[in-house]
């Protein structure tokens, strides 16, 4: 199918709407589903869409030259289903078209399948996260596309469900292009592996005083007031939907050097420093992973040598800093108190009776 003629444009537009439809339908979800050139992008897609903001408009006007394909989620999102569009003509480009379709259609189908997730799902929050990310600077977002979570997962859950869709299908697909398809699979699980999210949050809080967070996306409600300035720890463990949160979210916020700097060890209830204690052990845990996983990519040759020395130093970095906060937590106030507090808590997570 190297050759894009009119005949095999009309078979991809088939194949797409399959791949689109059934995933969708899978997952008891439904879409207005769009498989275009750019000049049919023009005149079918674009005169019919309300879009709500002039931003969104020019986003959309820009997007053929772009991107391979997009989900349009509208502001009215519970009486609108959402856009899912596609550039067929985008993959006349690639040496195997039909390859890089399917994956491409996974791969949008997966962001709508994130939006529909709990407010409380991690996943969620850190998609919420990105998109204020990407509307705040959408350049940055175009130039370092694959370092967002919820592309680096769609990528996963694409390549994923392409394996599986060519195997059963197009054998012969698979069997040509399985060298490209186990790279890509192993370049995305890297991308998931050294993801961090306290960077990202960090990245938003540094952008905060230009933009309005709270009332837009309910878990930063729990952890920030109207000014976007941190709540305190016992305000954010009192609040009644805590107990709803991932605990990767808290982990997160709570081991952010936003919120690190924002408090007082000292004057923290011993309360309030267990629960500060389990996200710094956690976030340390897994830079430490992290560190780790790197190494034995080095060694399997999955990563250069220049990459890995980066990413080393960046991580070295992380671990010594967050290894300064858990020394300063362990001589905060009153450290044997709070060591006994903090023992005793463990014992009882364990059902472990307490004289």
């Amino acid at each position: 199918m190297k050759n894009l003629n009119k005949e095999n444009i009309e078979r991809m537009k088939r194949i797409a709407y399959d791949i689109i439809s059934k995933e969708l339908e899978k997952n008891n979800l439904d879409a207005n589903i769009y498989l275009v050139n750019t000049f049919e992008y023009y005149i079918k897609y674009i005169p019919n869409v309300n879009f709500e903001s002039m931003s969104n408009f020019i986003s959309a006007l820009k997007m053929p030259m772009l991107t391979k394909g997009f989900t349009f989620w509208h502001l009215n999102y519970k009486v609108e289903k959402p856009d899912i569009v596609i550039f067929i003509n985008y993959f006349k480009k690639y040496k195997n078209p039909l390859l890089n379709l399917i994956k491409n259609c996974f791969h949008e189908t997966k962001h709508y399948i994130q939006l529909t997730a709990d407010d409380y799902d991690y996943i969620k929050f850190m998609r919420n996260l990105e998109t204020i990310l990407t509307e705040y600077d959408w350049n940055n977002y175009i130039n370092y596309h694959d370092d967002f979570l919820f592309e680096i997962e769609a990528n996963i859950y694409a390549i994923n469900k392409t394996k599986e869709l060519l195997k059963g299908k197009y054998p012969n697909i698979y069997k040509l292009e399985k060298d490209t398809i186990d790279k890509m699979e192993k370049d995305y699980n890297i991308d998931y592996m050294l993801y961090d999210a306290i960077e990202q949050f960090d990245r938003l809080l540094h952008i905060s005083n230009k933009i309005i967070i709270i009332n837009t996306y309910p878990a930063f409600d729990i952890f920030l007031n109207e000014n976007n300035a941190f709540k305190p720890i016992k305000n954010i463990i009192s609040n009644p939907n805590f107990e709803h949160v991932d605990k990767r979210i808290v982990h997160t916020v709570l081991s952010s050097n936003a919120f690190l700097k924002s408090i007082d060890m000292k004057k923290l209830s011993n309360e309030e420093l267990v629960t500060l204690n389990e996200s710094l052990q956690y976030t340390y845990n897994v830079y430490i992973n992290q560190f780790r996983f790197i190494l034995n990519s080095f060694n399997n040759n999955d990563i250069n040598i220049n990459y890995f020395n980066q990413i080393k130093k960046l991580l070295i970095e992380k671990i010594k800093n967050i290894n300064e906060y858990i020394v300063l937590l362990n001589s905060a106030k009153n450290p044997k108190q709070y060591q006994y507090e903090f023992i005793k808590s463990r014992l009882r997570k364990n059902n472990v009776e307490i004289l």
